[in-house]
């Protein structure tokens, strides 16, 4: 059996424009940076980076202290999304359309 080989999407529009979004935890719009999801399906192996397809806007304060806690899927639940990577994916599908990634961001949180 074949196993389909992963790869990593690089998106350097999206990057750019994961900035203008506002903070997936915060909802603060200053100082973001995207962040790879540590757990999701495009990451490649130990060490690895995911793809430009599974990141979050988050400011860098906030990106500091979940990388200092260390535990990703803890973090995200502390405050109240446990859905990141369907996140992450809803952002990239709509990423043409900055201000329906707005809304996604804002009801990150609420469910």
């Amino acid at each position: 059996m074949l196993i389909p080989k992963i790869k990593r999407i690089k998106d350097k529009k999206w990057l750019t424009n994961i900035h203008k979004l506002p903070c997936l935890v915060t909802k603060q719009e200053e100082n973001i940076v995207a962040h790879h999801l540590l757990r999701s399906p495009s990451r490649l192996g130990i060490g690895g980076k995911s793809g430009d397809n599974h990141i979050v806007p988050l400011t860098d304060q906030t990106h500091k202290e979940l990388h200092n806690m260390g535990n990703e899927e803890k973090f995200f639940a502390l405050h109240n999304i446990f859905n990141v990577v369907d996140i992450a994916e809803q952002l990239y599908e709509n990423r043409n359309n900055i201000n329906e990634c707005i809304s996604i961001i804002y009801i990150a949180g609420e469910e």
